[in-house]
């Protein structure tokens, strides 16, 4: 059984891919992350856990585990530190 290339034809070349560079990376790269910060924010104060990719699985964490950036930095600043520190 072959298996049918992107466009649909067996054999066929594909096209190159187009480079495009983004002029203005840092506004919206802090843009992201401010969102993503909002979202495990709202999460965590709903009581609802999260899913992510870990080590090729779904894994959920618990509201009560899900740690903010600005947590983490606190608790690596600390001589506490976390028991479990996700980097999200």
């Amino acid at each position: 059984m072959a298996t049918i290339p992107r466009g649909g034809r067996i054999g066929a070349e594909h096209p190159p891919r187009k480079q495009i560079t983004v002029v203005q990376g840092k506004p919206i790269e802090e843009a992201l992350r401010l969102a993503v910060r909002q979202a495990l924010l709202e999460h965590k104060r709903a009581g609802n856990r999260i899913a992510v990719w870990m080590n090729g699985k779904v894994v959920l964490i618990p509201a009560e585990e899900i740690q903010i950036e600005s947590e983490i930095n606190k608790a690596q600043n600390s001589s506490l530190g976390m028991r479990k520190s996700w980097n999200l």
